[in-house]
């Protein structure tokens, strides 16, 4: 059975009724996972601030933080936040570092089922939906528990600017 480790915040980032990366698209993947009898979808609790410094500076993670609490914006182009999109972040980088410790120690392979994506964020600057580099975070964490190397594959459609 492979785990796909997700948060329940992820659900409430909701850039906007015409934005394509919409809550729809992770409750569609999570909903086909609990029907499937090969996965076992987990919970996993947020990243804490230390492993999101571990890419990004604080000045950005505070300034994150204070736009979703005054209710969201436009952090670039089509980066968008709403009121809970900082709390979706820190949870889909908390279920992506339940994702590495679970491969870490042994068990096995894993998922992580998360928005807002990230792999596009720098690390003082959000873009292409992404907010935080949950990729970057979970390899920093990985290589902070003994990997010296990991891999990144990423296959999306344009360059990988994030990772």
């Amino acid at each position: 059975m492979i785990p796909v480790f997700t948060h329940p915040d992820c659900l409430r980032h909701d850039p906007g009724p015409d934005h394509p990366e919409t809550p729809a698209r992770l409750r569609v993947l999570l909903e086909r996972a609990r029907r499937d009898v090969t996965a076992d979808v987990i919970e996993a609790p947020g990243a804490s601030l230390d492993a999101l410094r571990a890419v990004h500076p604080d000045s950005y993670l505070r300034s994150l933080e204070a736009m979703s609490a005054r209710g969201g914006g436009a952090l670039f182009l089509d980066t968008i936040l709403n009121d809970a999109s900082w709390a979706a972040a820190v949870g889909a980088a908390g279920a992506l570092l339940a994702a590495v410790d679970h491969a870490h120690a042994g068990r096995g392979n894993a998922f992580a089922a998360v928005r807002p994506p990230g792999h596009h964020a720098l690390a003082g600057k959000g873009m292409g939906f992404c907010l935080l580099n949950n990729v970057l975070i979970g390899a920093r964490h990985a290589q902070r528990a003994g990997r010296e190397r990991v891999l990144i594959v990423d296959w999306d459609v344009h360059h990988g600017n994030g990772t």
